[in-house]
């Protein structure tokens, strides 16, 4: 299991943002962030590798790659923060065989997990236990079927 650190401090931030400044990057997000669903599932190789990037309720990024011969799964999970921009969850990769979990542990930004499946052979799930300073997600998702 992954699990990553950040210094929530980026240049030009003398301090962590206070709870005021949290209330309002959360109201401010449920405005202005659509909570929808991107995927964009690239074509099989000739060598069986099948490459994804989705987007999950405006702000998770899941992106990576599936061995279709082997299963074996490689993943990036980022968050995207108003001003900030894309935070790096972590990466991840074993076989979805015997599913896979990321582990997330990133104080003040988001704590939780991502766990992969697989369902009825092909069928490739992810729960999601994520609490996040732009949203909470506690949640299961069907995100495609493996192509074979």
């Amino acid at each position: 299991m992954a699990h990553t650190s950040v210094d929530i401090a980026a240049p030009g931030i003398v301090a962590p943002p206070t709870k005021e400044h949290l209330e309002f990057l959360q109201k401010w997000t449920k405005a202005h962030v659509k909570d929808n669903n991107v995927f964009v599932l690239g074509p099989l190789s000739p060598d069986g590798i099948y490459s994804f990037d989705i987007v999950l309720f405006g702000l998770l990024r899941l992106r990576g790659y599936i061995d279709t011969t082997s299963l074996a799964f490689q993943l990036e999970a980022l968050l995207h923060i108003p001003i900030l921009g894309d935070i790096s969850l972590g990466e991840i990769s074993g076989s979805l065989k015997d599913g896979v979990t990321l582990a997330i542990g990133i104080s003040g930004i988001a704590t939780g997990s991502l766990r992969f499946y697989l369902q009825n052979t092909w069928d490739l799930y992810v729960d999601i236990g994520l609490d996040t300073i732009v949203g909470d997600w506690h949640t299961t998702v069907f995100l495609f079927t493996i192509p074979h």
